[in-house]
């Protein structure tokens, strides 16, 4: 739940930091760490200290992730302020649960989560690597609360 819950806070940390507002593409999550596959054109590693306290700093915050149901139309319409989108959830859903870290971010998200940022522990970034054209993966963990 904690390296889940991250992955969440994560994307928008990146996003802040860039000053873009780049597609997440595939993540992968395990109980030890977890990555974020991203549009974003050059590397991200200078970028890693800013990122990491960001994150950290909503971490400490405290913020409240609660979860909701939403008409699809509606779920669609709010995630978008995020940036994230419904486009890879079968058209069959006409109902969908809404994860989001209060004032942060929300997304579409079926998984398990916190019940709050403080429970996540400090965030450390790993790694960077390219994918190849225009897709960056960065890998991170969390730590003891």
């Amino acid at each position: 739940m904690r390296v889940h819950t991250s992955a969440h806070l994560m994307s928008q940390a990146i996003r802040e930091v860039l000053h873009e507002p780049m597609e997440i593409v595939s993540s992968g999550i395990d109980p030890e760490k977890a990555r974020l596959d991203f549009t974003h054109e050059g590397s991200t590693r200078r970028f890693f200290p800013e990122i990491e306290a960001l994150a950290n700093k909503i971490v400490k915050e405290n913020r409240t992730v609660k979860t909701r149901l939403a008409p699809r139309k509606e779920a669609e319409e709010y995630v978008k302020r995020f940036h994230e989108s419904l486009k890879t959830m079968p058209p069959q859903v006409t109902e969908v649960r809404i994860v989001e870290i209060a004032g942060w971010h929300a997304c579409a998200c079926g998984g398990t989560r916190v019940k709050s940022t403080d429970e996540i522990g400090e965030i450390k970034l790993l790694s960077r690597r390219s994918k190849g054209k225009g897709i960056e993966r960065i890998e991170f963990t969390v730590q003891n609360p």
